[in-house]
């Protein structure tokens, strides 16, 4: 699992690789349950990143309300989903452009836990 997240990093950094892109979110689901695994725990991954980052910040105020793991998985499918309407939509080279709307969608993940 740790190559498929390497690779998902690689990609996203690298936009001019949009048949890599269209590999790691799309055709990865033509391998079945396989490959539906391999994404989910790719997904997984980031949303226990998102979960450690949120809830353990060194230096800060304990939250009240932790964001809670469920939370997290739908932030990561809704940022997989922008990802996607991208790739579907030609505009892989462009994903820079979901960096506010993932930014906005996970801050009002966080807000509504409080």
């Amino acid at each position: 699992h740790y190559p498929l997240r390497r690779q998902r990093q690689m990609c996203i950094r690298d936009r001019r690789n949009p048949v890599l892109l269209r590999t790691l979110f799309i055709d990865i689901l033509g391998l079945g349950p396989t490959g539906l695994a391999a994404r989910r725990r790719a997904n997984q991954q980031l949303a226990d990143l998102m979960l450690d980052v949120v809830n353990n910040r060194p230096g800060e105020r304990k939250r009240k309300t932790p964001l809670q793991p469920m939370m997290a998985m739908a932030v990561v499918g809704g940022i997989n989903e922008m990802v996607l309407h991208s790739i579907e939509q030609d505009r892989a080279g462009q994903l820079q452009e979901l960096v506010e709307p993932a930014a906005t969608l996970l801050r009002a993940a966080i807000s509504a836990e409080f």
